[in-house]
C-alpha cells in the first residue's frame, strides 16, 4: 500500500490543458517551418548574388580587356559578397539552432502524450526525448563535427570562403593600376605648372 501510495501518477490533462499544448505543438511546428523557409531563402539570395556578379565580373573584364575598370569593379563587387556572405551564414546559422530547439520542444510534447497514453508508443516514429543526440538522431544528422559540412550554413561558408580567396588573390593586381592612375592624376597638375612657368 505504502508503494501504491508513493507512486506517481500523472495527473488527468483537461480539456484546456489539451488545447495549450496542442496549440504549442502547432507553434513550435511553424516556427521550424519559418526557420527552413528563411534559411532556404536567404541561400538562394545569397547563390544568386555570387552568380550575378560573376557574370557581371566576367562582362566588365570583357568589355574592357581587364584593365582598370574590371579590378575597379571587382573591388567593390567582390567585398560586397564577401560581407553578404558573412552575415547570411551567421543568420543562417542562427535558423538552425533555432530549429533544433524547436524540434526538441516538439519532444517533450510528444514525450508527454506518451506519458498518458503509453499504448500509443508503437505509432510514434519521431523520438520522444529532448536531448541533443535522440534529437539528431531521428533528424538523420550525426554528432560528429563533419556533420556542419552538410548544413546550409556549410555551404555557405565554403561559397564565401572562396569569394575570400578571390579577392585576396587580386588584391596586388587591383592596387597597382589603381596607384598608376593616381599617379598620373598628381603628375598631371605638376608637369601643366611646369608648363605655365616656362611661358
Amino acid at each position: 500500500m505504502g508503494q501504491q501510495k508513493n507512486e506517481q501518477r500523472p495527473l488527468e490533462l483537461s480539456s484546456q490543458l489539451i488545447a495549450i499544448m496542442t496549440t504549442e505543438h502547432y507553434n513550435l511546428q511553424t516556427g521550424r517551418s519559418m526557420t527552413i523557409s528563411e534559411a532556404n531563402g536567404r541561400s538562394s539570395l545569397f547563390v544568386g548574388a555570387v552568380s550575378s556578379g560573376l557574370v557581371a565580373l566576367a562582362l566588365v573584364g570583357q568589355i574592357s580587356h581587364l584593365g582598370t575598370a574590371f579590378f575597379v569593379f571587382s573591388l567593390v563587387v567582390i567585398p560586397t559578397l564577401f560581407l553578404m556572405g558573412l552575415i547570411t551564414f551567421e543568420r543562417v546559422l542562427q535558423s538552425g539552432t533555432a530549429d533544433i530547439i524547436y524540434a526538441r520542444g516538439i519532444n517533450r510534447i510528444r514525450h508527454l502524450y506518451l506519458e498518458y497514453a503509453p499504448q500509443m508508443q508503437p505509432y510514434f516514429i519521431l523520438s520522444t526525448h529532448d536531448d541533443a543526440g535522440e534529437t539528431l538522431h531521428h533528424e538523420s544528422m550525426s554528432i560528429s563535427w563533419l556533420q556542419i559540412f552538410l548544413t546550409m550554413a556549410g555551404m555557405i561558408a565554403m561559397i564565401n570562403s572562396v569569394v575570400a580567396k578571390a579577392d585576396n588573390s587580386m588584391l596586388p593586381q587591383k592596387w597597382s593600376p589603381l596607384f598608376r592612375f593616381w599617379r598620373s592624376l598628381r603628375i598631371a597638375p605638376t608637369s601643366s605648372r611646369k608648363k605655365l612657368r616656362k611661358t
